[in-house]
């Protein structure tokens, strides 16, 4: 078993998350919303919801697709695709973040009745599904990641890739949550676009590396 590889991946899913995890999207909002009235607690159970799609997706791309994906049409468009969506990704949080126009999401109104444990699960569920983002994302990204780490570590990379994954939808959502709930004094909307601007460099750092790769796939 190679110990380095199952590590390397496992901190390169965690980094290649956070970007994504920090675009505000409807999970951020529910944990936002929710949090404002049931504490930080709210990030944990949210994730659980979100935790649960994507597991699906993950075995379904470790078991189900795998076969499929080996198609070199298919492996180049992952590529190219992935590249694409990730470039502009990244670079669309860039240009919001110094334009000001990205912000932290904000609660909605309080008159709505907190829900209990079982309802955030299930908001997280519904609100990632709810994302279109979410299904580019690994489709293109997740897929052709676990493309790539499968041939060299087996099944075995799934779980691992999806450990990191989850680790830093986890991490920031419990953040949040706990910034929300005490009126947001810990995160300004300043540090949240520096924090963006920073992270997303690695997003266009690693769509530039999918269309490398996806160039050395046509001349090869």
């Amino acid at each position: 078993m190679n110990l380095e590889a199952f590590v390397i991946l496992f901190f390169g899913s965690f980094l290649l998350a956070v970007p994504a995890v920090l675009s505000p999207g409807p999970v951020a909002v529910a944990v936002v919303n929710e949090s404002t009235q049931r504490g930080a607690w709210v990030g944990p159970l949210v994730t659980l919801g979100h935790a649960a799609a994507e597991m699906v997706i993950v075995t379904l791309i470790a078991l189900g697709l795998t076969n499929v994906l080996q198609l070199s049409i298919l492996r180049l468009l992952i590529a190219f695709g992935g590249g694409a969506f990730l470039i502009w990704m990244g670079g669309s949080m860039i240009w919001g973040a110094w334009r000001g126009t990205v912000r932290l999401p904000t609660a909605g109104a309080g008159d709505a009745p907190a829900m209990v444990p079982a309802q955030m699960v299930g908001l997280g569920l519904s609100a990632t599904l709810s994302n279109p983002f979410w299904f580019i994302w690994w489709v293109t990204v997740g897929a052709g990641i676990l493309l790539g780490w499968q041939s060299e570590l087996g099944l075995l990379a799934a779980p691992v890739f999806f450990a990191g994954h989850i680790l830093a939808d986890l991490g920031w959502n419990t953040f949040l949550a706990a910034a929300a709930a005490a009126g947001r004094r810990w995160l300004t909307d300043r540090r949240y676009r520096a924090l963006i601007a920073v992270t997303s460099l690695f997003l266009v750092y690693v769509g530039v590396s999918f269309l490398v790769e996806g160039g050395s796939m046509l001349v090869g």
